[in-house]
């Protein structure tokens, strides 16, 4: 959000790019509703691409990847192809197949990219560098659960009759 945030200050400032749009996508439909109720709190105006509704005439619009996928054939039409400034994709390295790496570019190819992930590479070689551009930054989950910029992982506690000596436990992030 604070990506978009300034990103949309950005565009009022520079005035003529006012007409430009943001693109949030996430691969969870359930995140798509509480995204734009998150933008909404904070003043942004923001339309679903999900589920069957296309508010695609807002300033910032959130959806799944499948969205645009399944229009594929239709994207210039349903889209500002030239106007869009930011391309954001949550758990980016769900775009590395050819047909989500061919949408990302083709949406991002006047703007700026940006992508968020904990997987930065599949076993085949593929690396989310490949299509969303160099790793700036790293934050281990621990560090960003304590910072606030993550949400806190939910457990679910079940009674289970083993042998807790036999558990082997690692130490890192989950601890």
């Amino acid at each position: 959000a604070n990506l978009v945030a300034a990103s949309q200050d950005a565009k009022k400032e520079l005035g003529d790019r006012q007409n430009d749009m943001d693109i949030v996508f996430t691969v969870e439909r359930p995140l798509v509703e509480y995204l734009q109720s998150q933008f909404r709190s904070v003043g942004l105006d923001a339309g679903i691409w999900s589920d069957g509704k296309r508010q695609l005439d807002r300033p910032i619009v959130i959806g799944t990847i499948d969205a645009p996928q399944h229009n594929m054939n239709n994207l210039s039409r349903l889209l500002p192809l030239d106007r869009i400034s930011l391309v954001i994709g949550d758990e980016a390295d769900k775009y590395l197949t050819p047909q989500r790496k061919q949408i990302i570019s083709l949406l991002s190819e006047k703007g700026i990219r940006a992508g968020f992930t904990a997987t930065d590479h599949w076993p085949d070689g593929r690396n989310v560098s490949d299509l969303w551009g160099e790793k700036i930054d790293y934050i281990s989950l621990r560090e960003g659960i304590l910072k606030g910029l993550n949400t806190p992982p939910l457990f679910y506690l079940y009674e289970a009759n083993i042998n807790e000596e036999s558990l082997k436990i690692d130490r890192g992030d989950y601890d």
